[in-house]
Formats: structure tokens, C-alpha cells, sequence
């Protein structure tokens, strides 16, 4: 099966799930990541962010079957209905409630640095090497009402380990390099991950439970109603600890055991992992 990084875009952070596993099986799935485009009857398609619709319409229309994956469209403002054929499936990171018609609803996963590291520096999960000192911890920005109010509450609880920083991606003032940001993660029990502006779904979540600690998430990123719950609509057997306010987030939800008994709960994501896997394969047989 043909697997097209679409405007050589393999590489970007938000498919590093999807690259690991089209890796692992090589004579399955043959990559090709460059310009312009070549003519293939059945392929696989990612696209990242929002390209120029009428050119990307243009190569599609080509292919006789095959599923485009959309990617990094966090504020799902990409004209998915006009670029894509209607005789191809549409699987898609950062789902919304407009998006009925997407077949396949996709968590991010880690950030693609985890994988294959970046500009020539490979980074560790030293997860089997670190003490839990922390009991919670949050490293991050606070760029919404939300964040602020998750900042508001961390700030009465004990235990922990508090620092904002100003940019995405540990950049700028009071940044952190992304093996000593890992570390944090894989010293805390806890890893506090409160929505983005746009979404829910962060790097962050997955990066916790790889580093073996709990995340605890939002039910919904600010732009949903009150009430609605996105993991539910996306991964429904996920056992993930959330708040519906963070203001409900209090020392109780701490105590011990229930770390290690919440643990056990990690392993929906190694379960939606192969199942991802399983999914692609199954297409690449079927398309």
C-alpha cells in the first residue's frame, strides 16, 4: 500500500503515531514523502494543516480508492468536504461535533520528537530510572480561561511541581529543553493536562502515560458546551481520569493507593495502539 506524505510533510509532530507504525511493517506500506505528487491507483494519503484546497482536490481525484488521513487541523477550519473525493475514506486527528461523516476518530498520540527525536538529538524515557518524587506536575502554557483556572487550582494543592512557561514547545521565556521536560514526567505520579484552546487532545496526555504517570484531563477543550465529553465521542473504552471543572481537582484525588490502582488503567492506550495498527493493515489489504 502507497502511503503519501502529502507536500513532503513526514516528520511533523502530530503523526508520529501514524509514521511509527507505517515503519514497523515496510513491505506493507511503501512511503513516499515529496513534492508535487506521482500517479497511484489505491494509496493512503496524510495531510497536515491546511494546503491550498483546489491542488490537493486535483491529486486525489486520481486515486481509484483510498483513505486520506487528516492531520494538525487542531481548529478544524480546513475545507475537508471540498478537497477530498467523495469515493475516498476520511479518517482525522482533533474530531469535531460537525465532522459526522469521518470514519476514523484519531488521538494524536506523543509528539514525534518521543520517536525519532529532532534536529539530530534523540530523547529517553527514563521512566525505569527515576523516582516519583512528584506527586503531580505541570509544565506547560496557560493560554485560555481554562488553563488559568487549572493554574488557580494547582496553586492549593501540595506535592507538586508548577512551572508556565510562555511558548508552545518549550520555547521562550522560562522554557525547558524536551528530555528534561520527559524527566519531570517520568518523576511524577500525576501529570496535570488541561485543554488547549482548540482541543482537548494534546500531546501531553500520551507523553504522561509513556512516561508511566496518570494524566488528568478536561472533558472538553473551551469552544464545547458544558456537559459534552470528547473521549467519550472518540475513545469510549477509554478509562481516563477528567474533570468537568478545575475547580472540582482537590487533594483527595491523590491519595494513596489509588496510583497504582489508576495505573492499571493506562493500558487502554497500548489496546487503542494496536488497534490503530490493526485498522491500517486491515486497510491496506482491503483498499
Amino acid at each position: 500500500m502507497n502511503v503519501v506524505w502529502y507536500n513532503q510533510s513526514r516528520g511533523n509532530w502530530d503523526s508520529g503515531l501514524l509514521r511509527a507504525i507505517f515503519d514497523k511493517h515496510p513491505d506493507l506500506f511503501i512511503q513516499h514523502n515529496f513534492k508535487g505528487w506521482a500517479h497511484f491507483d489505491r494509496a493512503i494519503v496524510i495531510v497536515v494543516g491546511k494546503p491550498e484546497v483546489a491542488p490537493l482536490r486535483e491529486c486525489l481525484d486520481t486515486l481509484k480508492s483510498g483513505i486520506v488521513i487528516l492531520t494538525s487541523d487542531e481548529d478544524a477550519y480546513f475545507d475537508y468536504k471540498a478537497a477530498i473525493p467523495p469515493h475516498l475514506e476520511i479518517w482525522s486527528q482533533y474530531w469535531t461535533q460537525d465532522r459526522p461523516e469521518i470514519k476514523e476518530r484519531l488521538l494524536i498520540g506523543p509528539s514525534s520528537r518521543l520517536f525519532y527525536g529532532e534536529g539530530g538529538v534523540e530523547y529517553k524515557n527514563n521512566s525505569g530510572f527515576l523516582r516519583r518524587e512528584f506527586l503531580w506536575s505541570f509544565v506547560g502554557q496557560v493560554q485560555n480561561p481554562s488553563r488559568q483556572e487549572c493554574i488557580k487550582t494547582l496553586l492549593t494543592l501540595e506535592g507538586g511541581l508548577l512551572q508556565v512557561v510562555q511558548m508552545f514547545g518549550g520555547n521562550g521565556e522560562n522554557g525547558m529543553d524536551y528530555q528534561a521536560y520527559l524527566d519531570i514526567m517520568c518523576r511524577s505520579k500525576y501529570v496535570i493536562c488541561p485543554s488547549g484552546s482548540m482541543s482537548v487532545d494534546s500531546f501531553r496526555l500520551y507523553e504522561a502515560i509513556e512516561c508511566g504517570a496518570i494524566p488528568i484531563t478536561d472533558m472538553h477543550c473551551p469552544r464545547e458546551k458544558d456537559g459534552f465529553n470528547w473521549w467519550r465521542q472518540v475513545v469510549p473504552d477509554a478509562d481516563i481520569m477528567m474533570v468537568s471543572s478545575w475547580s472540582d481537582l482537590n487533594q483527595d484525588w491523590f491519595k494513596e493507593p489509588f496510583y497504582e490502582e489508576r495505573l492499571k488503567k493506562n493500558s487502554w492506550w497500548n489496546k487503542y495502539k494496536e488497534q490503530l495498527e490493526s485498522k491500517l493493515v486491515h486497510a491496506a489489504y482491503e483498499n
